[in-house]
């Protein structure tokens, strides 16, 4: 009976939690970012590439395309041979008025995305750094909306959410909807209570003496969560990190159920190291897991199946209306599979804690209890990225 009444007490407090959070999505979006046409500084746009992204072709020339008076694009690459350089080369041709410098040189440190930031970063002719994954697709305002707020110097860095679109397979439909119903919401109510102290890897705008200041990219060129560091050291120099209410597309493709797994993973032990306070606070996103658990143990009595009903309701509820805040209305033909992807990161939660290696990229690595990483280098080990079909375009 104890165990039955401390779960459903963790229920009855992710109930709450679902609702908090609903509500600072809602007042998140309400209000809107104040764009000042005037402040344009010069940007430098960092663009670490490994591997071919799906859509590579679009997801890049997002960036060529930007409606902004003065910026630069800088590739980082790791070989000649990379398969997206004849892409970025088209690019180049068909947008001659963006200027584009491509380095090819090798991070030596073990986040390898890291180190090459801050060999990018060396090469920016600009006061304003903008470093981006390679799978985001911006809109035509990215730069405007993301620059803006830097005006005010207590802002020392601002971040984007982003939204997962293209989603081809299940598994990457799970991904896309964990993202938008669960992520935004965690970090909304991070906003509205408490000072944000961490970035996505989405966007991180920020003042070249920022980034004087908090060390360079090489400062946490060897910790997994690169994008955490960066908000959370610009945090402990007294700034702010502003989140933007530009939101950006990640494009998922066809993930596969392996692919899914390999990144959630990544991801949740990712939190588990870098912050391992808020990794137990992730039980309160579970109310339909811990649903069926509770239903489980009680042979699903009226009580327990009640309690399963709302909280399915509630769930429903919240990623119905969080996905209409942020304009991603179509991904709601596909609502009835949240409760699976709910199950799918419940596992990934309990499972994450009992180990240490992740698959990033190709390269397998060990995380150290610091959050660093250590690359497995006994068999050399590289483990093959996937060719896809889609690889031709």
């Amino acid at each position: 009976m104890h165990l039955e009444a401390f779960i459903s007490l963790i229920i009855f407090v992710s109930w709450v939690y679902w609702i908090v959070a609903l509500i600072s999505t809602w007042a998140f979006y309400r209000q809107k970012d104040e764009i000042d046409p005037a402040f344009s500084p010069p940007v430098s746009v960092l663009k670490p590439i490994k591997g071919f992204d799906y859509e590579a072709y679009l997801n890049l020339k997002s960036f060529f395309t930007q409606d902004y008076p003065q910026y630069e694009i800088l590739f980082g690459v790791e070989t000649p041979e990379e398969p997206t350089l004849p892409v970025i080369k088209r690019l180049m041709e068909e947008h001659p008025q963006v200027p584009v410098k491509i380095i090819v040189a090798e991070p030596q440190s073990a986040n390898r995305k890291a180190g090459m930031l801050e060999i990018l970063s060396q090469h920016a002719s600009y006061p304003i750094i903008v470093a981006s994954d390679s799978d985001f697709r911006v809109p035509p305002d990215y730069l405007r909306q993301v620059i803006s707020p830097l005006k005010k110097p207590e802002i020392g860095l601002v971040t984007s959410f982003y939204r997962g679109k293209e989603a081809l397979t299940v598994a990457a439909k799970l991904e896309a909807l964990y993202i938008s119903t669960n992520l935004l919401p965690s970090a909304s109510i991070g906003l509205r209570w408490m000072k944000m102290g961490y970035a996505f890897g989405s966007t991180i705008a920020l003042r070249r003496e920022t980034l004087e200041e908090i060390g360079g990219f090489k400062s946490f060129a060897d910790y997994l969560a690169d994008d955490h560091e960066a908000g959370a050291r610009v945090r402990a120099t007294g700034k702010l990190v502003y989140l933007s209410r530009c939101i950006v597309d990640t494009i998922l493709g066809p993930v596969s159920w392996r692919e899914l797994w390999s990144r959630q993973l990544r991801w949740m032990r990712c939190v588990w190291v870098s912050r391992p306070l808020l990794y137990p606070e992730i039980i309160l996103t579970f109310s339909l897991p811990l649903s069926l658990f509770l239903g489980f143990l009680t042979d699903f009595s009226f009580f327990a199946r009640a309690v399963l009903l709302l909280s399915l309701g509630l769930r429903l509820s919240v990623g119905w209306l969080a996905l209409g805040f942020m304009d991603y209305k179509e991904m709601r033909r596909n609502i009835l599979l949240l409760p699976l992807a709910d199950l799918f990161q419940f596992a990934l939660w309990v499972w994450a804690p009992f180990g240490r290696k992740i698959v990033w990229r190709g390269e397998e690595y060990k995380l150290r209890r610091d959050g660093r990483l250590e690359r497995v280098e006994k068999r050399r080990r590289r483990i093959p990225l996937p060719i896809p079909r889609w690889r031709r375009r």
